[in-house]
């Protein structure tokens, strides 16, 4: 019961920023600067390049230093972007970064829950803290500010920190309990 509520509350945050993500990209309210350098480096790796991005500001980054592009590594490293060029194989598009990111940090809630649930042992107290973890305001701000790599730490720390914790797993292959 308790893992179904949370799965509710996961679905109902993704749903309404992924309709918020498409809604923006539709409207034209993404910037370039970020969502675009973005889909531009995943993109140029799917089609042999590493990371290649030609929106770069040449006069505030230093790591800018021509006008024909740079790669997204002389900026940020980000080697998780490999991971989610995998996804730009499928749909090529910002809006698969953004529904992608929306999809990992809901799933935080999941070891959020199960983390909460070994230490408190209560699931219902668990299941307020998964809800905590998705309403936290520095979180849905990440969230609503385009796609950042970094931003997808957030729930692969959370599954991290459960797993490293755990010395074996279910037969049906879902997590052990306690």
């Amino acid at each position: 019961m308790a893992t179904s509520l949370v799965a509710l509350v996961a679905v109902t945050f993704s749903v309404y920023f992924i309709l918020l993500h498409l809604g923006r990209q539709d409207a034209y309210l993404t910037p370039a600067e970020d969502l675009g350098t973005m889909d531009q480096a995943v993109w140029s790796l799917t089609h042999g390049q590493l990371f290649h991005q030609t929106v770069c500001n040449i006069v505030s980054d230093t790591n800018c230093t021509s006008v024909n592009g740079v790669s997204r590594f002389a900026i940020h490293f980000e080697p998780v972007l490999f991971l989610v060029s995998l996804f730009y194989l499928i749909v090529s598009s910002p809006k698969t970064l953004l529904v992608l990111q929306t999809l990992v940090v809901a799933a935080g809630a999941f070891p959020a829950f199960w983390l909460a649930r070994l230490r408190l042992r209560n699931e219902l107290a668990a299941v307020g803290i998964a809800v905590l973890y998705l309403l936290y305001p520095a979180l849905q701000q990440a969230e609503i500010f385009d796609f950042h790599a970094v931003t997808l730490t957030c729930a692969l720390l959370l599954f991290t920190l459960y797993f490293s914790g755990q010395s074996f797993f279910s037969s049906a292959g879902a997590p052990a309990s306690g």
